[in-house]
């Protein structure tokens, strides 16, 4: 006994899972369908068509709706087909399990049939109205309620199909007012509660999805759309959309196409059903220019024609405005054509255009960094560097961001060459003399008439050209500076290659004796 009832505690609650899981709207206007009624007289106790009804009524109680259509079918095929005063209420019964499994064709079918056997049935109409609205098509369910409304399943009817009008009116003025996130909840609230067999809100639904960018969930929409009606031309247009703004391949590589291709396809399947579909025809030459524009792009760029490839690169951003993955990368793109015409403001111009629209890009920032270098504008070059390395931890973006700092301290390097007057293919003879004539200019011993300020700025010069002289003529200095390092740099690589000599066994310093003809504070030979 202990089990039985532990059984039928579980099955009522899974049934009560399985209710809550049904439409709002069916599970409003459907109480569970009355028990059978007794069998008639004169029968042998045992009519089989009560006891499958009987065995439907608790299956549907059970939440179990499959289980109990079949049950109620098989009632219905055992019944007499002039037995109406039986056949009308197992009609109903079956329209309620319909209705309950979302099968909306299934249900107005069964409607209609019950009422062929009684018109009168206020509860079948009812049902009939609900199966309608799931559909979409509130006309007709406001007919199938034939303007009555004293009836409360009558009157619960009609209020579903007002507010239901109501809240898809508001929701589709959402989505056009740009607010899909809002429109949205409301399609996904009707499509659980009243519209639940209606594509056209499983493409508003898409559509939403579309303008969030959430593509997968845009494909899945128009999927289900499809598997109902392979010939749904909106699901077809909306499909070949999410295809062509969810690209995100390099607009310059040979898969870019790919996806636009795919949804020329289902575009020419579409004009296939009417050819005069204006958003078809309109999505399908669009894909089409793009296609043929990137291959001429490809072209252009491959045989160097960057002014060209930049032209072309104009064309399809008029084409793809309204998509801004297409035109980050396009944008990208376009910069790489200025780097290679080195026309740094216009790449700096381009890769504003490219970030604004998709910041997760990475190769524009490197660009950026670029343009600012040969602009000379080192410090925001780093800065450029350090901002992507922030969020982009990589090694190549580490090793651009090294180089940048190297060229900030290069920049800012004193330019000893300068100061000596000479060339920087100047042999060593040619580097001593211009530091002899140098040091002699800018020796503090001759600057004894200036003030205490233009005393000091000459000492600060001669030191700097003893600094010149002492790295020009040390050929590991000079070899360092000509790279590129500043004196701290210098030193820093000195004392490196000293550490790894006394690792190799070399325990030796290796110093530098003062140049001949060395300028000391008592004057110059």
């Amino acid at each position: 006994v202990a089990s039985k009832q532990s059984a039928a505690a579980k099955a009522a609650a899974n049934g009560a899972a399985r209710a809550a899981a049904a439409p709002a709207s069916a599970r409003s206007s459907e109480e569970a369908p009355a028990a059978a009624a007794p069998a008639a007289a004169g029968g042998d106790g045992g009519d089989a068509a009560a006891k499958a009804k009987e065995a439907g009524t608790l299956k549907y109680k059970e939440g179990s709706y499959r289980e109990a259509l079949a049950e109620y079918k098989r009632a219905l095929e055992l019944l007499a087909e002039d037995d109406v005063e039986r056949r009308a209420p197992l009609l109903g019964n079956i329209a309620a399990a319909h209705l309950m499994l979302k099968q909306a064709d299934d249900c107005c079918s069964v409607c209609e049939q019950a009422l062929g056997l009684n018109p009168q049935n206020a509860k079948m109409r009812a049902r009939l109205a609900t199966a309608l609205v799931a559909k979409g098509d509130f006309a007709a369910a406001r007919a199938a309620l034939n303007g009555e409304s004293g009836d409360v399943a009558l009157s619960n009817a009609a209020k579903l199909i007002a507010d239901t009008e109501q809240q898809l009116a508001t929701a589709e003025a959402a989505l056009a007012n740009g607010e899909p996130a809002k429109a949205l909840g409301s399609f996904a609230e009707l499509d659980t509660k009243a519209l639940f067999c209606y594509p056209t809100l499983a493409l508003n639904m898409g559509r939403c999805y579309l303008e969030l960018k959430n593509y997968p969930r845009v494909l899945n929409a128009t999927q289900q759309v499809l598997r109902a009606n392979p010939r749904n031309i909106d699901a077809l247009v909306l499909r070949s959309e999410a295809l062509y703004r969810n690209n995100e391949a390099n607009v310059d590589s040979a898969p870019w196409v790919e996806p636009l291709e795919q949804g020329q396809r289902l575009l020419r399947e579409a004009l296939s059903f009417d050819p005069d579909h204006a958003g078809a025809q309109s999505m399908w030459k669009r894909l089409k220019l793009l296609c043929a524009k990137q291959k001429e792009l490809r072209e252009a760029f491959g045989s160097r024609e960057f002014q060209k490839s930049r032209e072309i690169i104009d064309v399809m951003v008029e084409q793809g405005h309204d998509n801004n993955v297409l035109l980050a990368s396009l944008y990208c793109q376009r910069a790489l054509c200025g780097l290679r015409m080195k026309e740094w403001p216009a790449v700096i111009k381009d890769v504003g255009q490219a970030t604004y629209r998709n910041h997760a890009l990475v190769q524009p920032y490197l660009y950026r960094a670029q343009a600012l270098q040969a602009l000379e504008r080192f410090d925001d070059a780093v800065k450029e560097l350090e901002g992507l390395f922030g969020w982009h931890r990589e090694q190549n973006v580490y090793d651009k961001l090294q180089e940048a700092k190297f060229a900030v301290r290069k920049h800012k390097r004193a330019n000893f060459y300068e100061l000596l007057g000479i060339a920087t293919v100047a042999s060593q003879p040619e580097i001593k003399k211009g530091y002899r004539e140098k040091a002699t200019e800018w020796h503090p011993d001759k600057k004894g008439h200036l003030d205490e300020a233009g005393k000091k700025a000459a000492e600060a010069m001669f030191k700097r050209i003893v600094e010149a002289y002492e790295v020009l003529t040390d050929p590991a200095k000079k070899e360092y500076y000509d790279k590129g390092y500043d004196l701290e740099g210098i030193e820093e690589q000195m004392e490196l290659k000293k550490r790894q000599g006394h690792g190799h066994g070399h325990g030796h310093s290796h110093g530098h004796s003062a140049p001949s003809g060395h300028c000391g504070s008592g004057g110059c030979c």
